[in-house]
C-alpha cells in the first residue's frame, strides 16, 4: 500500500493529476470527476477525496513533485 504526500509551495495547479485520476478511473478527462481537488493560487492546496485509493497516477503525472507517493509504513499491530 502507498501514502500520498503533498507539498503544496510546489503546485503550480495545472491540473495534470485531476485529468490523470479521472482517466486512470473512469475513462473520463475532466478534473470534477478526478479524485482530488486543486485550490487554485494564491492559497494553493491539494485535497484528496475520502474515495481517493491512492494509486499514486497523480505522484507520477506530477510535473513538479508537488504529489509524491512512498510506501506506508508498517504499525506495529499490522
Amino acid at each position: 500500500m502507498t501514502r500520498l504526500t503533498t507539498d503544496p509551495r510546489r503546485c503550480v495547479a495545472c491540473r495534470a493529476c485531476q485529468l490523470w485520476c479521472s482517466f486512470s478511473h473512469g475513462a473520463l478527462t475532466h478534473p470534477s470527476r478526478a479524485r482530488l481537488d486543486i485550490q487554485q493560487p494564491p492559497d494553493t492546496d491539494v485535497h484528496f477525496h475520502p474515495d481517493c485509493d491512492e494509486c499514486g497516477m497523480c505522484a507520477r503525472v506530477c510535473p513538479t513533485g508537488a504529489i509524491e507517493s512512498a510506501p506506508e509504513a508498517r504499525g506495529e499491530d499490522s
